[in-house]
């Protein structure tokens, strides 16, 4: 209740002054999509939180939780940019651990980090490897921002306040570029013919400059192909800026990239006997699934303790890949294989796992300190990709490179500036987003919003009308468009052999309007290679290989069949009985009465 009396305080305070406050959770802000498990006796939890120019205060609100059971000595220390701010023993852990930040020294981000000191025993052997030694960061735990409003171009596009609307599908490429490079999620809205009062708006301008007024920002239709290459935001600092000439760069087919180039710098891990480090791999930073992929992976340790011996293991999603056997500390460079059946479409985690096994003469007193460093010289390398999603959950996790986005009917407006916000956010990956583009066969991906009339040859033919999803084997039905209202459908097909991702509706055009009722993660879900949104169900189903479509109106030999095969037996039975009848007579020479 008081804190609630608080913030009812606080938002009237602000509404008297100049100063603006935004509030987003870990969620929100993409840093936890679930609550944060983190094991071992030294857990750590690195994040990152945006001091953008206009910022005045900001307050990182963790939430924290710790098994009661931990010896009363365990403590966990908050580091602020890699400098002690507060530390805590286990029993004076508050429900809020309220951390401020502000920009410094022209910096876009404060580093914050949660380092845990956790025992259970006094033999530390025991505690290295035990499953009952964590910290909990929940995704509830938020930040909140006090802010300025924005004063030129710059601050207006990478803002806490972020709620935009755009009046021209022309401006979705820019609006991906935009979003992609903005430490703040954005939420953007088609508003095409309406007054919004809820979020800045940015229209199509008829010029070649970008201007910001005070209706809005004003932005050329081909403004997105300088943010394509993200050296453009530190020219933004006025409210006008001319735009020149800009050619885009030719496509290039690698075989290689480093750590560095994925955004991993090298990086230091230091704990008691068992520390990981953790490479994500995301398949579309490289294209595809390679046909087969290596790691050279380039480390430096700390040598054994005395008769301690060590190992490096090697994991990739979960399952072991290499154990090697470490006599000395150093640096140390290995050539490893990554078997591409463990790999998937989207994220996958390359795990360095250094262990320690302590000899049983330093069980107990002081403990052993390792150190693990992983460089950003390491690189991967492959020789082919493939780019064949079989699933909508596939498609959107391969999703990288050169995309077109065709969408021409206005229906599909607002589910399109949705999927562009959303894909800005959670994937990346695309280089290349154009619209609308004459000549598909130098993209990667395709992503096409279709009428009905014009779903011929993909996995349901919409313009047939009425359809059913059915087992084969049983004939059961698994989904009938009828008598359900107007729904959205998507559908994963392959136009010019490229992967397309297809949107389009049954019925009405009202139908394609129920895809705004789910998520980006909701759509990640969808196993299938077709997918139905209706006001309260999203499913998908594989037609095709497992399920088969069936329309009622379509009358073909086997709805014939059906419906008059007796008299279709009666009719063939004559004739057969006729024909027998003969040839027993010719064969007996015998007159039948």
């Amino acid at each position: 209740m008081l804190r609630t009396w608080l913030l009812v305080l606080l938002f009237l305070s602000l509404a008297f002054s100049k100063e603006r406050m935004s509030v987003f959770t870990f969620e929100q802000m993409n840093l936890l999509s679930e609550d944060l498990v983190i094991k071992g006796v030294n857990p750590k939890y690195d994040f990152y939180i945006p001091t953008l120019p206009q910022l005045i205060e900001g307050r990182v609100h963790l939430r924290l939780s710790l098994p009661e059971y931990l010896r009363k000595d365990s403590s966990v220390m908050i580091l602020v940019d890699d400098v002690p701010y507060v530390s805590y023993s286990l029993m004076s852990v508050p429900a809020d651990v309220v951390i401020p930040v502000r920009r410094n020294k022209n910096r876009d981000f404060v580093k914050i980090s949660i380092i845990g000191n956790l025992r259970i025993s006094n033999n530390i052997c025991e505690d290295v490897f035990s499953d009952r030694i964590y910290m909990v960061v929940r995704k509830d735990s938020y930040v909140s921002f006090y802010y300025q409003n924005y004063r030129n171009i710059r601050e207006f596009l990478r803002d806490y306040d972020n709620n935009y609307c755009i009046d021209s599908h022309y401006l979705l490429p820019f609006i991906y570029q935009m979003c992609k490079q903005n430490p703040i999620p954005c939420n953007v809205k088609y508003t095409a013919g309406q007054t919004p009062s809820d979020c800045k708006l940015i229209k199509l301008s008829t010029d070649e400059k970008i201007s910001l007024k005070p209706d809005g920002l004003y932005v050329p239709k081909e403004t997105y192909l300088v943010f394509e290459e993200d050296i453009f935001y530190p020219l933004l600092f006025s409210r006008d800026q001319a735009l020149t000439g800009v050619d885009r760069e030719a496509k290039i087919q690698r075989n290689e990239i480093s750590l560095r180039e994925l955004g991993i710098r090298t990086a230091t891990v230091e704990g008691s006997g068992n520390i990981s480090y953790t490479i994500p791999l995301d398949l579309s930073r490289i294209g595809g699934i390679p046909d087969r992929l290596y790691l050279k992976l380039d480390i430096a340790n700390s040598p054994p303790h005395q008769k301690d011996k060590m190992e490096l293991r090697v994991y990739v999603n979960g399952f072991v890949l290499n154990v090697y056997k470490l006599e000395d500390g150093g640096r140390h460079s290995f050539n490893i294989e990554i078997p591409t059946d463990q790999l998937h479409y989207g994220m996958n985690y390359i795990s360095i796992n250094l262990v320690n096994f302590t000899s049983s003469d330093n069980c107990f007193g002081a403990i052993t300190h390792t150190v693990l460093t992983v460089f950003d010289t390491s690189y991967l390398y492959w020789n082919s990709l493939e780019k064949d999603p079989k699933s909508i959950s596939e498609f959107f996790n391969a999703l990288s490179g050169y995309v077109a986005l065709v969408v021409e009917d206005p229906a599909f407006y607002r589910v399109a500036t949705k999927l562009i916000t959303d894909l800005a956010t959670y994937n990346k990956n695309i280089k290349v987003l154009d619209i609308n583009p004459k000549d598909l066969s130098m993209y990667d991906f395709l992503i096409l919003f279709k009428k009905p009339q014009d779903t011929k040859g993909m996995p349901i033919d919409l313009s047939k009308g009425e359809f059913q999803i059915i087992n084969p084997l049983t004939n059961k039905v698994l989904f009938a468009s009828m008598p359900t209202e107007s729904f959205g459908v998507l559908m994963l097909s392959s136009v010019d052999k490229r992967p397309a991702l297809v949107f389009s509706y049954f019925l009405s055009p009202e139908g394609i309007e129920n895809v705004l009722n789910y998520s980006y993660t909701d759509m990640l879900g969808l196993a299938g290679n077709v997918a139905v949104a209706t006001e309260t169900f999203l499913g998908s189903y594989q037609v095709g290989e497992k399920m088969r479509v069936r329309y009622p109106q379509e009358k073909d030999i086997s709805y014939y069949w059906n419906k008059y095969k007796i008299w279709i037996m009666l009719l063939l039975a004559v004739p057969i009985a006729l024909f027998l009848s003969y040839t027993y007579r010719k064969l007996t020479r015998r007159q039948i009465t």
